[in-house]
């Protein structure tokens, strides 16, 4: 289970940023206006670029000097504006693991423009199908394009679509659950829980095979399951998910994020001798030894991280905007 579906955890990365950011943005019903547009982008830059930039000087560094190979600067530029995932043979980017930040700043961009979309409710559903199309269409047209990388099609922002709109069509779902009587939040909850109980069960089994093939159906509909449990969770949230120690590392997640990748190359060779010595002993079960022995000088590091350079961050654009809210400032 772990080696065929984890890599969906992006996926409900992806769904929890849509719904989140539409649901901390939720007072912009009816004008976007300048002032909230720099708002909104100052903060999201400087809550991203800081440690993305950090590590990418990091990576920088080891590629030429450790691993003893080139970076073009076209590569460069296209990281520092965030651009890579335009471009196919740069969308892994040159951060380990940053495929995903380069989708991600691409939806940031579009968040204005989203919540203008889905001002009318009605047309959620529909946009939602046309995404779902969208990202299937695009993604086959990739996978069937010779000189394009293996792994773009997965990585493209247009393949994703239907994913980020899985976490929308929930928000919009929790708008009409708090906006119903009594008797219709009941219906809400029952329809919600029945189709992402279905959903899940049906994509789980072994026939739902079929869908991972041509266009990766199946990623998509895991859109809409993720979508369902945010709702879920969001309406009927348990007591655990707020602890301190749940909020502690919700901080953290970038840093583990960005930090994993490196943590986990470098104690590659320790961990496969651990391995090997654990197989005959507890068998495969040695992969949760192995997790919790490089999860932990992650979850050291990223809290340095988080502490030294995203703060910092958030602090500075904390700064600037209030610099730009002085009076004459604009």
């Amino acid at each position: 289970m772990i080696a065929s579906h984890g890599g969906l955890g992006v996926m409900l990365f992806f769904v929890l940023s849509s719904f989140s950011l539409l649901y901390s943005n939720r007072a912009i019903t009816q004008e976007i206006n300048s002032a909230w547009l720099v708002t909104y982008f100052v903060k999201r830059f400087f809550r991203i670029a800081p440690l993305f930039y950090t590590m990418l000087g990091v990576y920088c560094f080891l590629i030429v000097f450790v691993f003893d190979g080139h970076i073009k600067l076209s590569s460069l530029f296209l990281n520092i504006l965030f651009l890579f995932n335009f471009f196919p043979h740069e969308a892994e980017g040159l951060v380990w693991a940053s495929w995903s930040i380069g989708v991600e700043m691409i939806f940031y961009a579009l968040l204005p423009l989203i919540i203008m979309m889905t001002r009318q409710s009605r047309l959620v559903l529909p946009y939602w199908l046309i995404a779902v199309l969208v990202s299937v269409i695009f993604r086959i047209s990739l996978e069937s394009s010779p000189g394009i990388p293996p792994g773009y099609p997965h990585y493209a922002f247009l393949s994703e679509l239907g994913v980020f709109w899985g976490g929308i069509l929930a928000y919009q779902l929790l708008c009409k659950f708090r906006s119903s009587v009594a008797e219709t939040q009941v219906k809400l909850l029952f329809f919600s829980i029945v189709v992402g109980i279905a959903l899940t069960l049906f994509l789980l089994a072994p026939g739902a095979a079929v869908l991972g093939r041509d266009g990766r159906v199946d990623v998509q509909l895991w859109g809409l399951a993720f979508g369902l449990l945010a709702f879920l969770v969001t309406v009927r949230p348990k007591a655990w998910m707020a602890r301190p120690i749940m909020r502690h590392f919700g901080e953290r997640s970038y840093s583990i994020y960005l930090l994993h990748a490196g943590f986990i190359y470098a104690c590659g060779p320790t961990l496969r001798y651990i391995n090997s010595f654990l197989i005959p002993l507890i068998g495969n079960y040695g992969f949760f030894v192995c997790a919790a022995l490089v999860l932990l000088p992650i979850l050291i590091a990223s809290d340095v991280t988080y502490r030294l350079i995203e703060t910092k961050g958030i602090d500075l654009g904390a700064r600037i905007l209030k610099w730009y809210a002085r009076p004459g400032a604009q």
